[in-house]
């Protein structure tokens, strides 16, 4: 399937499985891709991995056998899901999202709008409040977890 002849939510979501799909070893039990979109839509960061006898593995879903994809990329398919989802332009439904599946082809979507990482996409590089996160919460922001529920937010 063609990225430019996607037409429905079904269809990216199939785009979506068989990429991920394609990107992963032949054995494998479960496997998932976490994205996080970046306010300005030109960045998309993603981890993916899978459990192979109870062990995780990472992977990169836009490598096919270690060599880069020639066609359009997983990343651009979860932006255009999120245009898709969209109610006009300036609405945000989410900011995260996380495709897992098995290898019996059973497959599950889940999104979610993190206040953190909307705030954290809000500020300047060379900003104050910028300079003030470590990498490890930085790194927690991106994640698809987000801060713990009890870690402190001097933004809020």
């Amino acid at each position: 399937m063609d990225l430019n002849n996607i037409q429905t939510i079904d269809d990216l979501y199939e785009y979506i499985g068989h990429g991920i799909y394609e990107a992963l070893p032949e054995e494998w039990h479960e496997a998932w891709t976490s994205v996080s979109i970046f306010s300005s839509g030109n960045r998309i960061q993603s981890r993916s991995g899978f459990k192979l006898n109870q062990e995780t593995h990472y992977f990169n879903v836009n490598k096919i056998d270690g060599l880069l994809r020639d066609d359009r990329d997983i990343h651009e398919a979860f932006y255009l899901l999120l245009k898709f989802m969209r109610k006009d332009e300036n609405d945000i439904p989410w900011n995260k999202a996380r495709f897992w599946m098995n290898e019996d082809g059973d497959f599950s979507i889940d999104f979610k709008f993190d206040e953190d990482f909307a705030w954290y996409n809000s500020i300047e590089a060379d900003s104050d409040e910028f300079k003030k996160l470590n990498s490890k919460e930085m790194d927690q922001i991106e994640s698809w977890e987000g801060l713990p529920e009890d870690a402190p937010r001097s933004w809020r």
